[in-house]
Formats: C-alpha cells, structure tokens, sequence
C-alpha cells in the first residue's frame, strides 16, 4: 500500500472516535481487531470495541477527534497518528467524578497496524492526566 493510501485509510479510520462515526468501523476494521490503550483493558472484536466506543460517546456526545500529523510506515504497513479529541462531559461518572458540562481537549498518539487495507491492530496513549485535571471540579 503507497503511503497516501496508508495515511488516507488511517485519517478515516480514526474518525470512528468522532460520535456521529456509526458504521465506520465495520468498513476500516477487521473482524479480529486488537486495541490497547494505557486507560482500559485489551479489547478484542469490533463488537467489544463498539461497546467501548458507545460508552465513550455517551459520556461525550459530542466528541470530535481532529488528526495532527500522521506517520506512514510502508514497508510494515505501520501507521502513527497525533491527535485531539474534545468534547463536553455530560453524561457517566468518569475516575470517580460526575459530569457537570466541562468541556475537554485531549492528546493523545496512536500506532495502527494494517493487513488487506483494514485495521487490524491499534494501540494508543492518551493524555488521562490532563483529561483528570480538566474534569476535576473547580475549587
């Protein structure tokens, strides 16, 4: 795969973080998809990660991602992304602490791997220190 299609097939996947993304990750995932972050749990499936995705959009209805710079690895069919999601907390307890309609920008870098044009793997780190202190009530 040429690196434009590389950076174009991860640009559209990444846009399933976006809450209006419904259907996305059936046509950029594979069945068997893989997804590490340093937050939560290894979740294997698209259907487990439907489930982690639906509860993201529930306690951020209105989360947008926007992708920074995206890195290209041709030969191992590798791509690395910079991105900021932001969107407004309004609904579910999150690391102990009740919505209350504060509005979050958050970094974070992703590493996806791809077989046969579709995600197979993705592993992420997110800024969930600086998510905390955004969500933290104001003293």
């Amino acid at each position: 795969m040429l690196f434009d299609g590389l950076k174009r097939l991860a640009d559209n996947y990444m846009q399933i973080w976006n809450a209006d993304s419904e259907g996305l990750l059936e046509i950029y995932a594979a069945e068997d998809l893989v997804v590490e972050y340093t937050h939560s749990r290894r979740i294997v499936g698209i259907s487990a990660y439907q489930t982690f995705l639906r509860n993201t959009y529930q306690s951020f209805p209105d989360i947008k991602i926007e992708i920074g710079e995206i890195f290209p690895n041709k030969r191992q069919e590798q791509v690395t992304l910079l991105w900021k999601y932001s969107g407004t907390h309004q609904h579910n307890v999150l690391f102990g602490i009740p919505p209350e309609g504060k509005e979050i920008s958050v970094n974070g870098m992703t590493l996806l791997q791809i077989k046969n044009k579709k995600v197979v793997w993705e592993r992420g780190i997110i800024d969930n220190l600086s998510l905390l202190m955004q969500l933290h009530p104001s003293k």
